[in-house]
């Protein structure tokens, strides 16, 4: 129901097309320095190593950190929600374990670290920011390998009145839905691990 509710619209969502991990992490790090340091953000990952991984590189950047995943015990997590609450660090690093159900008031921006496979869960983690009334910030770091949500990624930004990147909306993952079949009944687009595979005609 989001796409047709509209609560989203309060969220300016940025696509930052990538090539590769490395370049990822450098523009993380850029984008978080243009911040205010009264700025209260969340990172998204996929898998827990990589919330410690991303969590351990952006403390050695200089910024204040707290990493939040199923890996953590209740206490632990209950801790280091209490001290981002609290403004005491500034970042959160999470898995979708803080997608949705934890009230955290004031997230200015989301950055998806890492693209959801889903084009639900992208919109439940976009949704912590620009609430209750205020605008926030989505900046999601698309790569190759994200090809699967490309064309529901392309479709949800058009729902909401974002803009689409050239590099997103020329994808040849971006042009059909996994699973279409044409006229022949071949399919079209068939999700891979590696990316979307096309049938030529």
């Amino acid at each position: 129901g989001d796409k047709d509710s509209g609560k989203n619209k309060r969220i300016e969502q940025i696509v930052i097309m990538v090539s590769d991990e490395r370049q990822k992490r450098t523009k993380i790090v850029e984008d978080m320095r243009r911040l205010q340091q009264t700025d209260k953000v969340i990172v998204f990952v996929n898998l827990k190593k990589n919330g410690d991984n991303v969590g351990k590189y952006l403390e050695n950047a200089g910024f204040s950190v707290g990493v939040l995943h199923g890996g953590k015990s209740q206490d632990q997590r209950e801790d280091t929600l209490e001290m981002f609450r609290a403004g005491r660090i500034q970042i959160l690093v999470a898995t979708d374990v803080a997608g949705r159900g934890l009230d955290i008031p004031d997230v200015t921006h989301v950055f998806n670290f890492e693209m959801s496979a889903k084009i639900q869960a992208y919109s439940h983690r976009i949704g912590r920011t620009g609430r209750a009334g205020k605008s926030g910030v989505a900046t999601t770091y698309l790569m190759d390998a994200d090809a699967e949500v490309m064309f529901d990624l392309k479709a949800y930004l058009e729902s909401t009145g974002s803009h689409v990147p050239p590099g997103l909306a020329k994808h040849p993952a971006a042009q059909a839905a996994v699973g279409t079949r044409n006229e022949q009944g071949q399919l079209v687009a068939t999700g891979r691990k590696d990316g979307v595979q096309y049938v030529r005609d």
